[in-house]
């Protein structure tokens, strides 16, 4: 039957046609579909409609009733007179029709409210309705009304039907009256809505135009939001009969038909959920579709046994084909077949052979090619990585001067791209004024056929310029003809610039290394030289040639050295060390410098030498010592008549027939030369804590004694403030009697504190108090407040030398020696101001050792000198007994003293204050004098001797009487007396053969105590 292929051909076009009637079949179907879909939604629409015209009769009837009972003569009778009885009555007899109606006023006043009959009061009610209702007279305004729905109330109260209508009289204002029917009430209706169903699942359901559900089959939904259609939400009226869609509203998705209430803002919806919707129309498709699909079936079976006997024999040609393919000769190819398969089969067969025939010749030449291509393929691959990966930009250009090969440095480098580079012409792309000369990079390799280098600039694709290094060499192809030539550029653009950048900075580096006023050197890390600049050389007194190469140390002195190479090996664990370094010049003189010096390390943090700075200081330490020395003259030269402005009073109170008021004056005499007298050892002790030189000798000092002190000394500027001095104790006013122990020095601590409060006098506003507050509970502090505040020019600077702000006569040291005082004690002061706290200055101290013990070791051992007093303080004075004795009890009668002394006064007042003793005073003018009647008139009980006397001093004179005594065997106490540094010139002095040395102006009681110590060994 099916012996050709056009027969089964025939037999396929056959079955396509029987499968096109089919295909008339379906499309019957779909002209069914429809049909059926339509009666379904007609249903939904009467529905719908029939139950919309229910409501719209029930609504005209309630809007009659309303208009009757606004009509009545009740309503008319009420609003004459008043009458609340006849008005009440009435209305309550329509309860059971209206459960809620209400008479309201023209201010919109319910004067009478009834709700299910009974009476309640009244309320204000403005709704829109009754608005509406003053507007159009004696029309009934109707509207659903669906109370605001709150979300945290498990029983929403129902929706409600509400009739308001406006009754004139005559034209004149008769009442309103407003009736509401709750939505639920009317069972006779609402409850067979809400419960009907049709179609088996359909139910209805009532909206506002807002979408809040009315009634629904579902109770639960009642008040709930929808979205209705957009076609809804303009009004219901916009529809002439009905709007039929596929929509979702309470999760159900079904086909729903809205139907308008007419007169009202009601939607009612007649809702079909679609599985029931599409009931009808899916049985048919169902139906159709099994046709269908048994039809399809059939055809593909037969279709496939028709393919099968067309595609079987050419299906083992290509099998036999593949066979072949793979080499696999000999293979039995079906030639029987009486169809043009058979033909086929006896085609393929003779082409199998010749094939075999030619594939035998042409193996072996393709096995050859592709290991060659093989090659080739490797070859390219390596050299498009070597030429793509290649640090600097390559670029190939043909003899013509076309661009044959750009890598993709080159690209990157220069900013273009491929396709505008390659194929175009060099000297279009980077234009040169050697194009097309001799000295062009083309010319240049073809002339000489060899490498070249050369700079040269280049331009890139956003017109920016770089500058190159190029190299350029000869192209050949594979016979060794020259076809081109390939350059390499490497971009130096920022190398150059660095390169500048750096020379510039070594020249700017260098400027300020050889023109710096400092000696600086650069050091390796073994300590030698390797660069140093003018200064150092001017510093050194050397060329700068004798200078490097040299290790730093071989300049120095040789206790220098010694500090030098070890802090050399120090400065490599802090980093930086300053100080003072002795130098030796080559004209052999010592000169001073003061030299910083820090590391050099390198980017990993290791060693590599030293940078030293070197400043002669030699001039500065000659003018320091100057001063010094001038300070110190100027010292003992004010001390020499503060001996007698001191002393005299205490000589002349001693002669008979003083009058008090004479006595009170001396007293102020003695009192003011005291005064001097701590200033000038004030300014020295400052001066030494400066330098760091200072002896402190701590004791226990009572800061209550103190503060009356100054308190007294402060009296009359505290009075012409008219400020108040409060002292507190750990926070409890305190009176004289109590004490405040600190670990300091007397003499310090009067100074530091005297300074402080006269500051806070100054500073306080007028009659404002002044605190002190003590505070011992863990270390000892004590803060000082005045309401005045510290002017913000200085606040960061009140602790600084000659800092001063709004004092004619201040000098700026009140507050910068009090720190240095504290910082002295071991302690310190900082202060805190603002204008609305003031100022309060804050000192710490060092605690008190035990004052119980202390005060015993000064009884147990009266020879000890106690701590330095303090001033202003005077010094006791004691009267002269019968016998000449002096306050210790040795006897001085008859007793020889050589006065040492060249000033006058001091002359006079020594004199008369041995003579006063019963001393027998023997004067020497100088030194030389002093030695030469040390000879005459040897032995002397006693010496006192000037340190600073012409021709010769106190120490040249004392060296000369003890080398004298060496052979006499005698030994004369010597006390020397001076206005210098006692504590720098003891030492020399009891070096020199001294014994003791007191000093100027002389404080007698401390002279009588000294004197005493050898006045009985001058009697042994």
């Amino acid at each position: 039957m099916f012996k050709s292929i056009r027969s089964k051909i025939l037999s396929a076009q056959l079955f396509l046609v029987v499968l096109a009637t089919f295909s008339l079949g379906a499309a019957s179907f779909f002209i069914i579909y429809p049909y059926l879909t339509s009666t379904e939604q007609e249903k939904c629409e009467y529905i719908a409609l029939t139950w919309a015209g229910n409501l719209e009769h029930l609504i005209a009837d309630s809007k009659d009733q309303i208009t009757l009972i606004s009509q009545s003569e009740a309503v008319e009778f009420y609003s004459i007179s008043f009458n609340v009885g006849p008005i009440r009555q009435y209305l309550s007899s329509f309860a059971d029709q209206f459960p809620v109606i209400a008479y309201i006023n023209e201010e919109g006043f319910e004067e009478v409210k009834l709700v299910s009959g009974k009476t309640v009061a009244g309320e204000r009610n403005m709704s829109t309705n009754i608005k509406k209702a003053l507007d159009n007279p004696n029309q009934v305004i109707f509207q659903v009304v669906s109370p605001a729905i709150h979300s945290d109330s498990k029983q929403q109260p129902p929706p409600y039907l509400e009739f308001t209508i406006h009754n004139q009289l005559f034209g004149e204002f008769a009442g309103i009256i407003s009736a509401q029917i709750p939505v639920h009430s009317l069972k006779q209706h609402f409850a067979t809505f809400s419960s009907f169903h049709f179609e088996g699942s359909g139910f209805l359901a009532l909206y506002d135009l807002q979408g809040t559900t009315i009634a629904h089959a579902n109770p639960e939904l009642i008040l709930t939001k929808v979205n209705l259609p957009l076609e809804l939400q303009d009004g219901a009226s916009s529809l002439e009969s009905t709007l039929f869609q596929r929509d979702t509203r309470h999760g159900i998705d079904g086909f729903s038909a809205y139907a308008p209430v007419t007169g009202s803002n009601l939607i009612v919806a007649a809702t079909l959920p679609y599985d029931q919707f599409m009931t009808v129309p899916n049985k048919m498709k169902n139906l159709f579709g099994t046709i269908i699909g048994i039809v399809i079936l059939l055809g593909l079976l037969l279709s496939a046994a028709i393919a099968r006997s067309i595609s079987k024999p050419i299906l083992k040609l290509s099998h036999v084909a593949q066979r072949l393919a793979k080499g696999e000769w000999g293979q039995d190819i079906e030639t029987d077949s009486k169809d043009e398969t058979g033909d086929l089969g006896r085609s393929f067969k003779q082409m199998s052979d010749d094939l075999h025939q030619m594939i035998l010749t042409r193996d072996s030449e393709i096995e050859l090619r592709q290991i060659v291509e093989r090659q080739i393929k490797r070859s390219h691959l390596e050299l498009d990585q070597i030429f793509n990966t290649a640090a600097g930009g390559m670029m190939v250009i043909s003899l013509k001067h076309k661009i044959i090969r750009v890598n993709d440095t080159f690209f990157k480098m220069l900013g273009f791209k491929p396709q505008n580079l390659v194929g175009k012409n060099c000297y279009d792309i980077f234009p040169d004024k050697t194009c097309g000369t001799k000295k062009c990079a083309m010319a240049a390799v073809i002339r000489n056929n060899s490498r070249i280098e050369i700079e040269t600039e280049k331009k890139r694709a956003d017109g920016s310029m770089i500058i190159c290094h190029l190299i350029a060499k000869p192209f050949h192809d594979i016979n060794g003809d020259l076809i081109g030539i390939i350059e390499d550029f490497r971009d130096i653009t920022h190398a150059k610039k660095n390169a500048e950048l750096l020379k510039t900075s070594e020249q700017r580096y260098r400027r300020l290394f050889d023109s710096a006023p400092d000696g600086i050197a650069v050091l390796n890390d073994q300590g030698v030289i390797i660069d140093c600049n003018q200064s150092l050389a001017s510093v050194y007194k050397r060329a700068r040639p004798e200078l490097i190469g040299n290790h730093f140390t071989s300049f120095n002195t040789s206790e220098s050295t010694e500090s030098c190479l070890l802090n050399f090996k120090k400065i490599q664990e802090i980093e930086q060390m300053e100080g003072e370094v002795q130098l030796k010049t080559p004209d052999g003189n010592i000169i001073t410098v003061w030299r910083k010096a820090s590391t050099i390390r390198d980017k990993a943090g290791l060693f590599t030498g030293i940078l030293i700075y070197d400043r002669d200081i030699s001039k500065q330490k000659e003018i320091e010592e100057l001063r010094e020395d001038m300070t110190r003259m100027s010292r003992h030269d004010m001390k020499t008549p503060l001996n007698g402005i001191i002393n005299l009073p205490h000589l002349i109170k001693q002669e008979k027939n003083l009058s008090d008021k004479q006595a009170e004056r001396l007293e102020l005499i003695e009192d003011a030369g005291y005064k001097l007298l701590t200033m000038l050892n004030s300014s020295l002790d400052l001066y030494k804590m400066e330098e760091g030189t200072y002896l402190y000798n701590p004791a226990p000092v009572d800061l209550f004694n103190i503060f009356t002190k100054i308190t007294e000394a402060l009296w009359s500027e505290m009075q012409e403030n008219q400020c108040e001095l409060k002292v507190f104790l750990n926070g409890t006013p305190t009176g004289s009697t109590y004490s405040f122990l600190v670990q300091g020095e007397e003499l310090l601590c009067y100074s530091m504190l005297a300074n402080l409060l006269k500051n806070a006098v100054e500073s306080s506003p007028w009659a404002q108090p002044i605190s002190i507050h003590l505070d011992n509970s863990t270390q000892p502090e004590i803060q000082i407040h005045n309401q005045g505040q510290v002017p913000a020019a200085i606040h960061n600077k009140f602790f600084e030398k000659y800092v001063t702000s709004g004092k004619n006569q201040g000098t700026g040291l009140g507050t910068y020696s009090a720190k240095l005082m504290a910082q002295t004690m071991n302690g310190d002061i900082t202060m805190t101001s603002s204008p609305a706290a003031g100022t309060t200055v804050k000192i710490t101290m060092p605690a008190a050792s035990n004052d119980i013990e202390t005060t015993k070791f000064y009884e147990d051992n009266p020879n000890t000198e106690k701590p330095r007093p303090t001033g202003p303080v005077k010094t006791t004075r004691h009267p002269v007994s019968e016998d000449k004795q002096d306050d210790r009890g040795a006897k001085t009668s008859g007793k020889r003293v050589l006065l040492a002394e060249d000033d006058p006064i001091n002359q006079a007042l020594a004199t008369a204050l041995l003579e006063d003793k019963g001393f027998l005073v023997t004067l020497a003018v100088n030194g030389k004098e002093a030695i030469e009647l040390y000879k005459e008139e040897n032995p002397f009980d006693l010496i006192l001797m000037d340190m600073q006397m012409p021709l010769l001093n106190g120490i040249e004179a004392t060296k000369f009487i003890r080398k004298a005594e060496e052979t006499t065997g005698h030994k004369v106490p010597i006390i020397a007396v001076t206005g210098t540094d006692v504590e720098k010139n003891s030492k020399v002095f009891l070096e020199a053969g001294g014994d003791a040395i007191v000093s100027k102006p002389i404080q007698i009681d401390l002279l009588w105590e000294t004197i005493a110590k050898f006045a009985d060994a001058s009697d042994s």
